[in-house]
């Protein structure tokens, strides 16, 4: 990941089309995406963040 002039860290990663789950780490807590609007259940009985990729 980079951090931009902004204070804001990003990460260019290419994906082979499929559903991918996902979530953060952030101060060393599970956070979701807030941009996300679809969820899956995890296997801990919290949410993962879905991304679809065509």
């Amino acid at each position: 990941m980079k951090k931009n002039r902004e204070g804001v860290w990003s990460a260019v990663v290419n994906l082979f089309p499929g559903i991918y789950e996902y979530r953060f780490i952030v101060d060393g807590l599970w956070k979701n995406d807030p941009a996300c609007d679809q969820y899956y259940l995890n296997r801990y009985g919290d949410y993962n963040c879905v991304l679809m990729v065509p």
